[in-house]
């Protein structure tokens, strides 16, 4: 083998392949961030209103007649602040607006199907003021009185929306207008407070937590754009700065609702709108309720519930109580106090001699039926029945300060009263008023005249006080008077206005009418609260619903003791007793009818009742009491109000002119007060004055600004340059000295100034200067700069020098 022997060839390695080209593809789009939903502030602001009067829900008896008129009042409240922002109106012309447009809503909503409806115009002048002013009597007397849930009342109605109007006006003020949404939680506060003081539930749960969320969502909303307002932020900041300010503000809040809803659970509750009267010997007392606002709302109720059922063979009114004082509006029960020996446990008091008629009966109550009263027949002589129930002797009122009537059931024995005709006009001679009966002849010293008169004139010519009675009975019985459950009069002057007007009502009417006639007329008398007989059952029971709640007069003879009378012409159930009707012919003294008084006055007299057409009218005499303000009263209050208006409004110009006079008239003004009237002046005309500029850069940059018909005159600008450059001086070196003559130029220089602005912002200066207004509210600057002025730039600094 050779020297060049074979060799083993590596196998060729195969080249590298140059890498395929990749296929082009377009970039990723870039994450489009989810849009924020920006709901307005003004939506918000009308959303906690609306969330926090949902919590009225518990007062109400009912969710329709209130909620709606509630939500329209919210909602016209939110528009009137948006028109009046949208105009770039003043700040001052607002609070008009809102009235206007509260007028305009509240007038016709709040008051239709009101008794005074037909005495109410859009026009703010005639009997609309009147009439108003009787419709917020009768809602102030309905909080007075009415216990909770409430059932429509066309005075409640009306002062409900007026005040949540009122509220949602506050809240869009000053969470939109003033942007102070932590301030707006005030007004929602007071809105809350309501249900939260006077119902036993309190709020509701979800309501109060829709409450507290519409809240926390406007703040959160107002935080997040005022802070996005301090600067120009970055792309994509403002999406961080609201994750940021939501994750807290979420958290604050839930911790604020939580700490709300564990102190609401050792805070107890009290109250009610109720009036509350306390019973007891000090081993216990109740918080009871007038026995005519249960009246009120059972009848009124659209439901007619079963209340009690009743076994006895001689069905009678079943009677809780008797109302003594009357404060000429309503009749009320006052305090009622019982010692231990008082227990009905332990025997009742004996019934006055006289004709009775002995009737026993089983009671069943209802678990519907919660009353500190129990129901009896009246006089009772023996209860048997479970629980502490004890009898206040004053008006013969068996009550519990523990435990109600609710699923009860009891038996009694009662005497009561059956007279005749004969025995009441013997018996009603000569007899003395017991003391513990005295308070049944109060009257209030205002009572009108004409109400004695129509009493005077029923019972003239009468002996005996049961023929007074009996004719003032008859008289309430018979035309032009009417049963109507939805007709009563309400307000201050319901009495007359039932008597002399209206003559409709019901039992509340017609028995509160009857006993202040007959303590007119020399009779003690008192207004008893309970329930008719009710309807026989096939069973032979008697079943009582809330609809026989009923009140009847109760007038006290010196022998047979206190005897019912029924004036109330409802139906059979209230059918008079046989004794309070005397038979033809029986009575000593004819009572005197409408038409007997026809024939005895040929001519109409003031002060005595003047025959119609069959209706009674009575002219008051000078100097009584009417039932209303004149025609001429209500244009003087009128003009009153006009001029306390104009005074108001010109306070703040008037301010201004004197601050002006004292400060450029005065022997001692300096470089500051003059300065200061500079200043006062720019804020007036809505010239901005920025904090960072010195007074002479604020001078140059007035100078520059578009202000309107003319530019400030050389000397006007050259006036208060001098003032500026001695203010300047007297700051930082003291001692600065002026013309003699400088507050006089001051005076033509800020004229000119004046004139070479827009009308709109001399207007404004005058009539509502704003270096008045903002001592006494800080209105921000925003509200008050014109559109027509560029905002203040920021100050540029360069090397050695300061440019604006």
């Amino acid at each position: 083998m050779s020297g060049t022997g074979i060799g083993l060839r590596e196998p060729p390695r195969p080249s590298p392949r140059a890498p395929a080209a990749p296929r082009w593809s377009p970039p990723p789009a870039p994450a489009q961030p989810r849009p924020d939903l920006q709901i307005p502030i003004p939506v918000l602001a009308g959303l906690a209103t609306f969330c926090t009067a949902l919590c009225l829900g518990n007062l109400f008896d009912g969710l329709r007649w209130w909620l709606a008129p509630v939500t329209g009042a919210i909602i016209v409240a939110g528009l009137a602040g948006e028109l009046t922002r949208r105009v770039r109106a003043l700040v001052v012309v607002m609070p008009l607006v809102y009235l206007v447009a509260g007028w305009l809503y509240v007038i016709p909503v709040a008051t239709h199907g009101s008794p005074f409806s037909s005495k109410i115009s859009l026009a703010p002048w005639g009997a609309t003021w009147s009439a108003l002013h009787s419709l917020a009597s009768s809602g102030s007397i309905d909080i007075r009185a009415l216990s909770v849930p409430v059932p429509q009342r066309p005075g409640f109605l009306f002062l409900t929306v007026a005040g949540v109007y009122l509220i949602a006006a506050l809240v869009d003020a000053i969470a939109v207008a003033l942007q102070r949404p932590a301030a707006a939680g005030l007004p929602l506060l007071a809105l809350l407070a309501v249900p939260a003081a006077v119902v036993d539930r309190g709020v509701g749960l979800l309501a109060f937590l829709a409450a507290c969320a519409s809240y926390i969502a406007l703040l959160l909303a107002s935080g997040r754009r005022r802070l996005m307002s301090w600067a120009k932020l970055p792309p994509g900041s403002a999406a961080g700065i609201r994750r940021v300010t939501g994750s807290n503000g979420r958290r604050i809040g839930a911790v604020a609702v939580v700490t709300a809803l564990f102190v609401a659970l050792l805070i107890p509750r009290y109250g009610g709108i109720a009036r509350q009267h306390r019973g007891g010997d000090g081993s216990g007392s109740a918080t009871v309720i007038e026995p005519v606002v249960t009246l009120q709302q059972q009848l009124h109720s659209n439901v007619n519930q079963p209340l009690l059922t009743v076994h006895t063979a001689t069905p009678e009114y079943l009677r809780l109580t008797a109302l003594e004082h009357f404060d000429g509006v309503t009749f009320s029960l006052g305090s009622l106090t019982a010692g231990a020996n008082a227990k009905v446990s332990r025997g009742l008091p004996a019934v006055a001699p006289g004709p009775t008629q002995r009737i026993q009966a089983t009671v069943n109550v209802q678990p519907a039926l919660h009353q500190r009263y129990l129901p009896v027949p009246y006089q009772p002589t023996k209860v048997d029945v479970r629980g502490d129930w004890r009898l206040a002797s004053r008006n013969f009122t068996i009550f519990s300060a523990q435990t109600d009537t609710s699923s009860k059931q009891y038996t009694v024995t009662s005497q009561v009263a059956d007279p005749t005709p004969e025995s009441l006009r013997a018996e009603s001679a000569g007899g003395s008023v017991p003391s513990d009966v005295a308070p049944s002849q109060e009257l209030p010293a205002d009572l009108p005249v004409k109400v004695n008169q129509l009493a005077d004139h029923l019972t003239s010519g009468l002996l005996t006080e049961y023929d007074r009675a009996a004719a003032i009975q008859a008289y309430l019985r018979s035309p032009p008077f009417h049963y109507d459950l939805n007709g009563a009069p309400t307000g201050s002057d319901a009495l007359s206005e039932f008597l002399f007007d209206s003559h409709r009502g019901y039992c509340e009417q017609f028995a509160g009418a009857m006993v202040v006639l007959a303590r007119i007329a020399g009779i003690p008398a008192r207004v008893a609260v309970g329930f008719t007989p009710g309807t026989q059952q096939a069973d032979g029971s008697w079943v009582i619903t809330n609809h026989d709640a009923h009140s009847w007069p109760e007038l006290w003879f010196p022998q047979a003791g206190w005897v019912r009378f029924e004036p109330t012409p409802r139906d059979a159930s209230t059918k008079p007793p046989g004794y309070t009707v005397p038979q033809p012919g029986s009575a000593p003294t004819a009572t005197p009818t409408p038409s007997t008084s026809a024939s005895q006055s040929a001519s109409p007299t003031p002060g005595v009742l003047n025959p119609d057409h069959g209706t009674q009218s009575l002219a008051p005499v000078a100097g009584s009491s009417g039932s209303g303000k004149g025609g001429s009263g209500v244009v003087i209050d009128w003009l009153i109000g006009i001029a306390a208006a104009m005074v108001l409004l010109l306070t703040p110009a008037l301010l201004r002119r004197q601050r002006r006079r004292r400060r450029l008239h005065a022997p001692t003004s300096g470089p500051a007060e003059l300065w200061a009237e500079i200043l006062d002046t720019a804020v007036d005309l809505g010239l901005p004055a920025a904090p960072n500029l010195s007074p002479r850069r604020l001078v140059q940059f007035w100078s520059r600004l578009p202000t309107g018909e003319r530019t400030m005159p050389d000397i006007s600008r050259a006036t208060i340059m001098d003032i500026a450059y001695a203010q300047e001086l007297d700051r930082y070196a003291g001692g600065a000295t002026l013309r003699r003559d400088a507050a006089a130029n001051l005076a033509e220089a800020l004229q000119s100034l004046e004139r070479s602005c827009p009308a709109q912002a001399r207007w404004r200066a005058k009539l509502a200067p704003q270096s008045v207004l903002a001592g006494i509210v800080r209105w921000r600057s925003r509200l008050t700069r014109p559109t027509w002025l560029p905002r203040i730039p920021k100050i540029r600094r360069t090397a050695g020098s300061e440019q604006v």
